[in-house]
Formats: C-alpha cells, sequence, structure tokens
C-alpha cells in the first residue's frame, strides 16, 4: 500500500481477520476510523482526489460520524458531486444506518437474555 487511499480501501473491503492475518490489527485498530469513509468511497470507484470526497472524509470520517450528518450538512460537504456520485454516498449512508440498528437490535437482544425472569416484566 502506497498511499492513504490504498490503505482506506483495504481497510474497508477485507474482514478483521484478513487484517489480523497480515499482522495489521493495530494499524486497523487506530486508522480504520479516520479512513471508513474515504475507503467506502474509493471502494465504489469515486476518485479521492475530488475536493468534495476531501471535504467529506475529513469533516465525516468515519461510519459514526457519517451516521449522524444532517441531510443540509451531507449535502454541503458533498457539493460538486455529481449524480451518480451522490447516489452512491446515499446508498453507503443508508448502508451504515442499516448496519447500526442491526448490531442495536442484537445488543438489545443480548442485554434481554442476561435479565432475570423477574426484570423482564418489569
Amino acid at each position: 500500500m502506497a498511499n492513504t487511499g490504498e490503505l482506506a480501501e483495504y481497510l474497508y473491503s477485507h474482514s478483521k481477520e484478513d487484517i489480523e492475518k497480515e499482522g495489521l490489527a493495530s494499524v486497523n485498530k487506530r486508522l480504520r476510523p479516520h479512513l471508513e469513509v474515504l475507503g467506502g468511497l474509493i471502494a465504489e470507484g469515486i476518485d479521492s482526489t475530488k475536493e468534495w470526497v476531501k471535504r467529506l472524509s475529513g469533516k465525516a470520517p468515519s461510519f459514526k460520524v457519517l451516521s449522524r450528518l444532517e441531510s443540509s450538512e451531507l449535502q454541503s460537504y458533498c457539493q460538486g458531486a455529481d449524480d451518480g456520485e451522490m447516489d452512491q454516498v446515499r446508498q453507503l449512508v443508508q448502508t451504515v444506518k442499516f448496519n447500526k440498528n442491526k448490531s442495536s437490535q442484537m445488543f438489545r437482544k443480548m442485554i434481554g437474555s442476561c435479565k432475570t425472569p423477574k426484570q423482564r416484566k418489569l
């Protein structure tokens, strides 16, 4: 990997297990949150040298931050993107929100199964 874009795409497109096998677990842990959005955009074929990509990935580098953006903020950061690129950004946002909701539901189920029968009735 020669640059930030390649690293971002690698971390985005490889599983945690693959990254650990390559000996990059510490790199993944430290840098992935700062490169998630950039990696997602590059993986979709969007040119990382475009100003709007730099702006978006700078303001919302992680999926957590991306999922919290207001629509107006997203539009502002993506000013200059064409319609196809905006479709890719919206799809990325929807995927992030779907995965976030899925994780929340699994967490609630785990917590619910840890409660005693008396606590479940409350």
